[in-house]
């Protein structure tokens, strides 16, 4: 049985880029859209709360809480779900070369249960697995630590340069290995939307369910796909963040790409199998 391969990662790449050429304006205004809508109530409480403390720096203590953060979090929740839905539907669109309108950003809010429970499990995923890593993790900083501390003497002090220096170099490394375990671990969840929008009728848990399934042996792929970026975002971050209005759909692209090839070998596997009965 033949096994259908996906296109390697520089392909992809150069797919997504296709796919955008005489389309940047519309993908740089869509994505300017989504974050206005996603973060607009984020900055203009900021701006607010800087503006206060200009006027009365101790109004801010007095007003400071919970309530305002519970506020902004919430609508972030209501938002986030159907918003995600409408960028990746307006990316998919955009290399499947069908119609693709600013106003599918906000195609979302007709599937507005199923993206807002797709949202929330997703959430709750993200913060367990990363619980789930973290906590070994502050576990053996601080037992390292301790142990250091109990070997100290009295020239401690003297030596103390030597024990900061490699103390900071594991910290690091400690903290490259878990993002990359942390993210290997969410990579599973990375095609849920991308499958919701093709399966409409999908329940969210069976869309992260087959998210899960197709990404089986990609996720690595997804790693270095993402890792081939790293010059592209330290462009956006030279530029002050003004080259992130391209680089920013030209990710989203690339990652639509990506999960249509997917899809086309698994279906292709999927044929050959019955093919093969």
């Amino acid at each position: 049985m033949e096994e259908k391969t996906i296109l390697s990662n520089s392909q992809i790449k150069s797919k997504a880029k296709e796919a955008l050429k005489g389309n940047w304006g519309t993908a740089v205004i869509a994505f300017i859209i989504f974050n206005i809508v996603m973060y607009s109530v984020t900055y203009v409480y900021n701006i607010n709360q800087i503006s206060n403390y200009i006027h009365d720096p101790y109004l801010i203590r007095e007003n400071a809480g919970f309530g305002a953060s519970g506020i902004l979090f919430f609508i972030k929740l209501l938002l986030a779900g159907p918003m995600t839905y409408g960028i990746t539907k307006f990316s998919m669109n955009l290399v499947r070369d069908k119609s693709h309108k600013i106003e599918n950003i906000f195609e979302g809010f007709k599937h507005f249960s199923g993206t807002f429970i797709m949202n929330i499990v997703l959430g709750i995923y993200s913060f367990l697995w990363s619980l789930l890593l973290f906590i070994p993790f502050f576990a053996i900083v601080f037992v390292m630590v301790i142990r250091e501390f109990s070997k100290a003497n009295m020239n401690f002090y003297n030596t103390g340069n030597d024990f900061s220096g490699w103390m900071i170099a594991i910290f690091i490394l400690l903290i490259i290995v878990l993002t990359v375990a942390l993210s290997m671990i969410l990579f599973r969840y990375a095609m849920t939307y991308y499958i919701y929008i093709d399966n409409p009728d999908m329940g969210a848990m069976e869309a992260i369910k087959e998210s899960v399934s197709m990404m089986k042996g990609n996720k690595t792929r997804l790693l270095l796909l993402y890792l081939s970026f790293i010059l592209w975002y330290l462009l956006g971050i030279v530029t002050v963040g003004i080259a992130f209005l391209w680089i920013t759909p030209y990710i989203k692209s690339t990652e639509a790409v990506f999960y249509d090839e997917l899809k086309k070998s698994n279906e292709h596997n999927a044929h050959e199998a019955i093919s093969a009965l």
